[in-house]
C-alpha cells in the first residue's frame, strides 16, 4: 500500500501569554500538514521570542515547496529537509522548522493508522512516568514562594519538583549563595525529607565554576538531586570539574542543542548525567528519538524539556514513556495560553503518574480555526 504524498504545508507563528514566567508574552511557531487523502497532523516549534517564531515560519513555508508531492512520511521529509537545511546552517532556525514539520508528520502518521504516537514509538501498554513539577522562581518572599511550590507538589502527586533560577520576578536567586540557601532549606522544609529537588540555572545567572561548586557544596547535604546547565550549554573543562566534584549530585544539560550530534558530543565528554531535550528545537520526534537512544546507550538519563506548548507536551510524553533513558515527565503548574488551542483538557488535569494519551497521533484536537485566526491578528 503506497503512502499518500504530502499535499500542503501551512506555518502559523503567534504569541500567548505564558503564566509559569510572570505571564510573559512568548511565541510559538504551529505547522500543519495535509497529505493528499486529507489526514492532517499537527506540530509545534518551540521558538519563545518572537523573531525565532517569525523565521522559522519562513524555512517551514520555503520546506513546503520541496515537499510537496514528497511521501507523507517522517523519514522522507527528514531526508528531503537534510538537503535544504545546511543552506540554513544545519541547525538553530533550521532545526525549528523540521522540529515542527516531523512532529506534525508523527502526527499524521498516527491518525492515518489510528494509532497514539506512544503506541507508534514503541511504548507499552501500561507505561507511565513520575511527575516533577516544574517551574520558575519569582516569589521575593522564600516562606511564600515554597509554600506555594510545596502545594504545587501536592496537588499534583509530583514525585519531584525543578526550580529555574534567574527568571523574571523578584526572587534574586542563583545571585546570592546565602539566599539561595536559605530558599533550599526553606523548601526543604515544606517538601519533607524525600522529595528531589532539581535547580535549573537560567543564563542570566552566569555563574563560573567556583560559584556553581559552593552551590554543589552546600545544597547537596539539603538533597540536590540535579542541577541543570550550571555553566551553559557548553563549557567542557568546567563540566569536568564540577563532575569531578559533584557530591552526588546529577549534572544535568543538553537542553540547548538542536539535534542528535550536539548530544552525541555532549554525551562523549562524559560529563552530563541528564539530557534536557525538546522536540520542539531538537528536529522533532525523530530527532529526539534518536538523541534518547543514544542516551540510552551510554548510560545516561534523558528529560524531556515540556515547557511549550501542548504539541510539544504531547509528544514529549509519547516519547519519555517509549525511552528506557525517561524516568520522568515535568509538569508545569498551570496550562499557558497555547492550550486554549486544543481539546485535551487533560494535559494539564493529571494526578500522580502519567500515562499515554489514548487518541491517535499525538492525542490530541488542535482547532485550526482559531490557530488562523490568532496568526493573522498577530501581524507575525
Amino acid at each position: 500500500m503506497s503512502i499518500p504524498t504530502i499535499a500542503r504545508i501551512d506555518a502559523y507563528p503567534l504569541p500567548y501569554r505564558e503564566t509559569n514566567d510572570h505571564d510573559s508574552t512568548r511565541y510559538s511557531c504551529l505547522v500543519r500538514v495535509e497529505d493528499a487523502a486529507g489526514t492532517v497532523g499537527w506540530g509545534e516549534a518551540a521558538t519563545i521570542v518572537r523573531e525565532a517564531a517569525s523565521a522559522a515560519a519562513v524555512l517551514v513555508r520555503g520546506f513546503a515547496g520541496a515537499l510537496a508531492g514528497t511521501p507523507a512520511s517522517p523519514e522522507a521529509a527528514n531526508a528531503t529537509m537534510a538537503t535544504h537545511a545546511w543552506w540554513h546552517g544545519g541547525a538553530g532556525i533550521a532545526s525549528f522548522a523540521v522540529s515542527a514539520i516531523d512532529m506534525a508528520l508523527w502526527d499524521l502518521v498516527g491518525r492515518r493508522e489510528g494509532t497514539n504516537l506512544a503506541v507508534l514509538l514503541g511504548a507499552s501498554s501500561d507505561a507511565s512516568l513520575d511527575t516533577i513539577i516544574t517551574c520558575h522562581a519569582s516569589v521575593e518572599d522564600l516562606g511564600e514562594m515554597t509554600a506555594e511550590m510545596a502545594e504545587w507538589v501536592a496537588h499534583r502527586g509530583a514525585s519531584g519538583i525543578k526550580i529555574a533560577f534567574g527568571k523574571t520576578g523578584a526572587s534574586r536567586l542563583g545571585v546570592e549563595l546565602e539566599r539561595d540557601i536559605a530558599f533550599m532549606t526553606a523548601l526543604r522544609g515544606a517538601l519533607g525529607d524525600d522529595t528531589p529537588i532539581m535547580i535549573d540555572v537560567g543564563p542570566r545567572v552566569g555563574w563560573n565554576v567556583e560559584q556553581a561548586q559552593a552551590r554543589i557544596d552546600t545544597l547537596a547535604p539539603l538533597g540536590l538531586a540535579w542541577l541543570e546547565e550550571p555553566l551553559g550549554a557548553r563549557n567542557p573543562q568546567g563540566y569536568r570539574q564540577l563532575h569531578d566534584n559533584a557530591r552526588g549530585v546529577l549534572i544535568a544539560y543538553g537542553e540547548r542543542e538542536w539535534n542528535v550530534t550536539g548530544v552525541h558530543e555532549i554525551v562523549s565528554t562524559g560529563t552530563v548525567d541528564v539530557v534536557g531535550m525538546d522536540p520542539g528545537r531538537i528536529e522533532g520526534v525523530s530527532g529526539f528519538r534518536a538523541a534518547a537512544a543514544l542516551c540510552a546507550a551510554a548510560g545516561v538519563k534523558a528529560n524531556a524539556h515540556a515547557f511549550a506548548g501542548p504539541l510539544v507536551f504531547a509528544s514529549s510524553l509519547a516519547l519519555s514513556l517509549a525511552s528506557e533513558a525517561c524516568s520522568e515527565f515535568e509538569l508545569a503548574p498551570t496550562r499557558n495560553e497555547l492550550y486554549d488551542f486544543v481539546g485535551a483538557p487533560e494535559l494539564h488535569s493529571s494526578v500522580g503518574r502519567l500515562s499515554a494519551l489514548t487518541e491517535p497521533g499525538l492525542g490530541i484536537a488542535v482547532d485550526g480555526d482559531r490557530v488562523r485566526a490568532a496568526s493573522a491578528a498577530s501581524g507575525l
